[in-house]
């Protein structure tokens, strides 16, 4: 997960003088233990863009930021709150139907890794060759179900 953290630069933010470090803290929502995962004491840091790993999908977590200058930490920044998500898994083929002159197709919606499916993308084989085509006249991409192909 990528972490971007916005520099304090208006005099008023960081007291009149420079900002020498940023520390970013995290926490498994609920837990009330924060981890330093940058900057801190005796381990300054100016870096804005941090990377964290080995989280557990559908796991909510929180991070905070506080920044320091010659004279101490300021306060922490509202909490953000995010879940660990992945893209969606690969659905099951599709089920393909003829219902008068028109051709149904229908599936079911892959497990969606803890983050809501957005849309579909519908591809549809020319026959006899190895191309594809997106079909988009007759699926709006968030149905489960196209017709009149």
């Amino acid at each position: 997960m990528y972490l971007t953290i916005e520099p304090l630069l208006a005099f008023d933010q960081i007291g009149g003088n420079t900002v020498d470090s940023y520390q970013v803290e995290m926490s498994v929502e609920g837990s009330g233990v924060w981890t330093v995962i940058q900057g801190g004491d005796n381990n300054y840091s100016l870096n804005l863009e941090l990377l964290t790993s080995d989280h557990t999908l559908g796991e909510a977590m929180l991070y905070r930021a506080r920044a320091h200058n010659i004279q101490g930490w300021g306060q922490y920044s509202d909490t953000l709150s995010v879940v660990v998500s992945s893209m969606p898994e690969q659905p099951i083929p599709p089920a393909i139907t003829i219902e008068d002159l028109n051709v149904k197709i229908t599936w079911t919606a892959p497990n969606n890794n803890f983050n809501q499916i957005s849309s579909y993308k519908i591809m549809i084989n020319h026959y006899g060759t190895e191309d594809y085509s997106e079909q988009k006249l007759h699926c709006d991409g968030a149905d489960i179900m196209i017709t009149q192909l």
